[in-house]
């Protein structure tokens, strides 16, 4: 039988597919474009499109919904926020038909909710920023004098669902009171009151485990080398590496959740105290999945035979120093430090110079790529070439 993976269009769902389809597992992919970088690899055995489940959730799930009833899937393993979420809150729906190798649907509202997953982790000795849950502008209004800037302002749910459509939001960053409440009127909702934040500096880390009910199965850690937007969005560069405080936060944190499946943990590392911090949790596979894969933990089959099999032997040994590169997203970072269009007060000891040396870097001993391998060479190539036509589409749009 075959094996569903959504977001077939993401690299995600591309390094979910061919991770399996490299296993000799039958993976058909699906994703919301009719042209998406899984469509085109070697180790993809079928395709097809849905309706895009963030404008129309309900469609999205009648489209998967009748896919499985006609065909005998082992598994569906949904890929993104915009795929887990629905599909969790409906799985009763499917599951005469497959499986669905994820946490419980409680589990995975506490891993989206930021307010109760920072919350829990507070309780229970895990180092976070320094946090306050304004309710209102009132409520900002008291805190605003003691806060030290730049703040962080956090929706407390990236993605909010209302009438069958996804809302996504980003995390906001402020220089001054001004500012503050600026951005906190952009993300606030009632229901779900954007987090105030303590900005940490300092570098990124990952923690990625897969869990059996609550049992660490298999674990990582990545260390974040470059990212996009610079210094606060997601890893163009990223390596593998041994960090036991981080893996011990982790690890504590998914077990409180009761977590099954596989999700990540991501820190920072403060600079001014080498401790690490709690940003938030993944309850789903990340951007760069292609890094443990690439140094042993093989994430996806891992998930996959603990399904099929009931459970696995525990797996935490991996190269470290493999690095894994997201290029497009690399190449759009570069773009920005060149045209001087990223966030310079963030960003003080940028040097163009020793940018574009380590830009330039293409090859190395243990370098990977998220989607360019000799053994799938296609993927990648439509993925540039998409990802530059989203872009030149955003440049016209505000122009």
């Amino acid at each position: 039988m075959s094996i569903l993976v959504t977001d077939g269009e993401e690299r995600v769902g591309y390094n979910v597919m061919k991770s399996l389809g490299k296993k000799g597992v039958d993976v058909t992919s699906c994703s919301k474009t009719e042209i998406s970088a899984s469509s085109f690899s070697r180790y993809c055995k079928g395709h097809f499109t849905y309706p895009d489940p963030s404008k129309n959730t309900d469609d999205f799930l009648k489209r998967i919904l009748n896919e499985v009833t006609k065909k005998k899937y082992e598994m569906i393993i949904p890929v993104s926020d915009f795929s887990v979420i629905p599909i969790s809150e409906n799985r009763e729906k499917f599951h005469r038909f497959t499986k669905i190798p994820i946490a419980s649907h409680k589990s995975i509202l506490l891993a989206y909710n930021k307010i109760e997953t920072l919350k829990m982790a507070m309780e229970n000795e895990i180092p976070c920023p320094e946090i306050f849950f304004p309710k209102n502008t009132r409520d900002l209004k008291e805190i605003s004098e003691k806060l030290e800037y730049p703040i962080v302002i956090k929706p407390a749910v990236s993605q909010r669902w209302n009438q069958n459509k996804t809302k996504y939001q980003k995390v906001q960053m402020a220089f001054s009171e001004k500012e503050l409440f600026e951005k906190y009127k952009i993300l606030y909702d009632r229901k779900y009151p954007p987090i105030v934040q303590e900005y940490i500096p300092g570098t990124g880390y990952g923690f990625f485990g897969l869990y059996n009910n609550s049992e660490l199965r298999a674990s990582f850690v990545h260390r974040r080398i470059r990212e996009f937007p610079v210094g606060k969005g997601a890893s163009t560069l990223r390596e593998s590496v041994e960090n036991r405080r981080i893996r011990k936060f982790g690890d504590k944190l998914l077990k409180l959740m009761k977590w099954h499946g596989v999700a990540m943990v991501e820190f920072k590392m403060d600079s001014r105290t080498n401790e690490p911090k709690l940003m938030e949790v993944n309850g789903r596979f990340w951007g760069s999945l292609n890094l443990p894969i690439s140094s042993g933990i093989d994430f996806p089959y891992l998930l996959y035979k603990m399904t099929k099999d009931g459970d696995i032997r525990p797996i935490h040994k991996y190269k470290t120093d493999v690095k894994s590169r997201w290029l497009m997203g690399d190449i759009f970072r570069m773009i920005s430090i060149v045209t001087n269009s990223y966030d310079r007060k963030l960003n003080k000891n940028i040097k163009k110079s020793n940018e574009i040396e380590d830009f330039i870097k293409f090859r190395g001993r243990d370098m990977y790529y998220d989607m360019f391998s000799l053994d799938d060479p296609l993927p990648g190539f439509v993925n540039l070439l998409f990802s530059f036509q989203r872009a030149l589409n955003k440049v016209k749009k505000v122009s």
